[in-house]
């Protein structure tokens, strides 16, 4: 660190020097430098003011100079040594545009107020940093600090006694201190991270105790670790990551809970025998297949371990079957028992249902009984739980050892899940499309004959009686023309086509939960009676009714990929005319598709249908005359006829799987403002409060 100084060309007189309570700041300045034998140069226009001096007759000569300095400072003003060696008094924002570098007061005679500069060099710590660490003490408005672009050098300008102050900070904090160093360490019992903070924590703990903090860091990166700390203090860091790290080897082990679950058992031993945060390295697994425990830990884990296990195996028997209720809350009791007996592999009749005061299973059917979820570790098989199911509560009471009440509990969760629901909409649409036409000429002739005999000659197909039928309306529908001559000639001449196209909608929606059928029949009974004769009195009664409408029956199975596999039954029936007679039922036509089908979830599909395409062409004809060409049309009569229909069913199926019915909320909502229905909410109106 370099540090210049003036000249000690500056000598003081041992004297003291008498002020009047007032004078000009200009001249408190004059009497300064004549004192200290300067020449001191400033702007006498603008170094203007009075300086009013309470309690002060005589200073010393050796005080006056820092007693104008002091003045100047609160007055915004500053001494500074010019390049021809002189001083002058400067604005202190500009002083270090005046002031001469480096330079300030030698050691041996301060002048306190002064201004100068130094440029100090960073040894062991960054510019950056000095400079941080030096601004506390540099005063405001005056005081400053740079750094050299591309150097390790600072330039520090402030008044003389500060400068002062901050040097000797400098060296204390930027001193030929100790080298700092990062030496690598390598782990043998913990993991990298595990190490580092336990290592870190008992570091900071060792500082609040009183004694002598460490010195540095450790960082943890890349599976490696690092000591970051003086030279000295590197041994102290590694003596104490040796501490911590010489742990005892660890083993793996099995146990098999004889009496209760090994989720109970793993809970206890967390809470009581193994403290898995002291030690990374520490594995409790619980093994649902087995009913087992896998403890990976030291020796003194194992001897906890088994003194827990040793105080659970003392139980009395006695205590070991307790009865415990589980309250199903989203299936029926009686569709899950079925259900545990199959996976409990009991025969129906040890599973007792209906009250509480029902026996238990025979100790002979127990022996006898063998069950999947028994402990395979166990030397001989456990007794058997026995389930009662209550209806009133739908719940199931369990008698077992509390093991079973461990598989129970993971059994019954995994049953006793709300099924999802599926809102079926099933459209089946009826299109028909009919067309004939009828084309057709009749003639009819009276001949005269000998002997006054009279013939008629006509060519009749049904379009009109007679002439005289025609002539009043008899004739069919359709454009007819009538030629008539009463009593001797008449012509019917018939054109009729008929178009009927027509459109049935049928769709029926039902909300179906998951894996349960379904059905909506909407069907319209037709009676009809029975007559029963004998030889002297006939007696009629009701002989029973015929059904034509629409029958639906599904069963929706919800699968995971986003799809609902359905089993479906779509039957459309309809009467197609009237009774031929009272005792028979009318004629009926129906309409049937029946199948498993997978869809996608909330789309459209359609699942079947039937089309049916009937065409007719017929003619009729005098025979000979009708088949001349152009003349013939005269003697036939032509009808055409073409009819199609189809038949189609489109189902759609939409999952519901929102916990809070938000869906089926807002499906029910939509129907209800259909169909005018009150919701039974109540109606917010914004209301004007004065």
């Amino acid at each position: 660190m370099l540090l210049s100084t003036f000249s000690s060309r500056y000598a003081w007189g041992q004297e003291s020097v008498t002020l009047p309570d007032r004078l000009d700041l200009a001249r408190l300045v004059d009497l300064a430098a004549t004192e200290a034998g300067l020449a001191v140069t400033y702007d006498q226009a603008q170094l203007r003011g009075e300086v009013t001096l309470r309690g002060v007759e005589s200073i010393p000569a050796a005080e006056l100079f820092p007693l104008a300095s002091s003045v100047l400072a609160a007055r915004g003003w500053v001494f500074v040594e010019m390049t021809d060696g002189g001083l002058a008094v400067v604005r202190s924002n500009e002083a270090a545009r005046f002031g001469r570098g480096p330079a300030f007061l030698s050691q041996p005679v301060p002048l306190g107020g002064l201004f100068g500069s130094m440029i100090i060099e960073a040894r062991h710590r960054s510019a950056a940093s000095l400079i941080e660490a030096i601004k506390p003490l540099m005063s405001d408005g005056l005081g400053s600090a740079k750094s050299v672009p591309g150097t390790a050098f600072v330039v520090i300008s402030d008044d003389g006694a500060r400068l002062a102050e901050i040097a000797a900070m400098l060296d204390r904090i930027d001193g030929n201190h100790a080298m700092v160093e990062a030496t690598q360490y390598l782990p043998l019992s913990r993991s990298v991270e595990a190490l580092g903070e336990l290592a870190t924590s008992v570091a900071e703990s060792v500082s609040t105790l009183g004694s002598k903090p460490y010195a540095g860091k450790l960082l943890a990166k890349n599976n490696e670790l690092f000591i970051i700390a003086p030279a000295g203090e590197t041994e102290r860091w590694r003596s104490l990551l040796e501490s911590l790290d010489s742990l005892q080897p660890v083993r793996t082990q099995s146990y098999a809970p004889a009496a209760f679950g090994a989720t109970e058992i793993a809970n206890l031993l967390e809470q009581s025998a193994l403290d898995m945060e002291a030690d990374d390295r520490r594995r409790l697994l619980v093994n649902e297949l087995t009913g087992s425990l896998l403890v990976t830990g030291t020796e003194e884990d194992h001897v906890a371990v088994q003194r827990v296990m040793a105080e659970l195996a003392a139980v009395p028997e006695a205590s070991r079957r307790p009865a415990k209720q589980y309250v199903l809350k989203n299936r029926d009791v009686d569709d899950v028992l079925p259900l545990l007996q199959q996976l409990l592999a009991l025969p129906g009749s040890d599973l007792v249902e209906g009250n509480a005061e029902a026996e238990a299973p025979s100790p002979a059917t127990r022996q006898n009984a063998v069950t999947p979820l028994a402990n395979v570790a166990s030397q001989a098989l456990e007794e058997l739980p026995t389930l009662v199911s209550d209806r009133a509560s739908n719940s199931l009471i369990a008698v077992a050892m509390p093991a079973e009440h461990a598989r129970l509990d993971s059994l019954i969760e995994r049953l006793d899940v709300r099924q999802a629901q599926v809102m079926l909409e099933v459209l089946m649409v009826s299109l028909s499309d009919d067309q004939s036409l009828d084309l057709g000429v009749e003639i009819d002739r009276l001949i005269d004959g000998p002997d006054n005999s009279v013939g008629r000659l006509s060519s009749l197909f049904g379009l009109g009686a007679d002439a005289a039928a025609s002539a009043v309306g008899g004739a069919g529908a359709g454009l007819t023309g009538i030629v008539l001559t009463p009593g001797e000639f008449s012509v019917v001449v018939r054109a009729f086509e008929a178009v009927n196209k027509g459109r049935s909608v049928s769709a029926p929606r039902m909300l179906v939960e998951n894996n349960s059928p379904a059905s909506i029949d909407a069907v319209l009974e037709a009676p009809f009676l029975s007559t029963n004769a004998s030889d002297t009195v006939a007696t009629t009664s009701f002989g029973g009714s015929e059904s034509a409408g629409t029958q639906v029956q599904v069963t929706p199975q919800i699968a995971e990929g986003g799809h609902v596999r359905l089993e479906y039954s779509v039957s459309l029936s309809t009467f197609v005319g009237e009774s031929a007679s009272a005792s028979l039922p009318p004629p009926r036509q129906q309409t049937s598709v029946a199948s498993v089908a997978t869809i996608p979830d909330g789309y459209t599909v359609a699942v079947g249908g039937i089309e049916v395409n009937t065409d007719g062409d017929a003619e009729t004809r005098v025979p000979g005359l009708g088949s001349i060409p152009l003349i013939g049309e005269l003697f036939k009569n032509r009808s055409r006829s073409d009819s199609k229909s189809r038949f189609y069913v489109f189902i759609r199926a939409e999952v519901l799987r929102s916990p809070t019915f938000a869906d089926l909320r807002f499906i029910s909502d939509q129907r209800a403002e259909e169909a005018s229905i009150d919701d039974g909410w109540p109606e917010v109106a914004p209301r004007m409060i004065r």
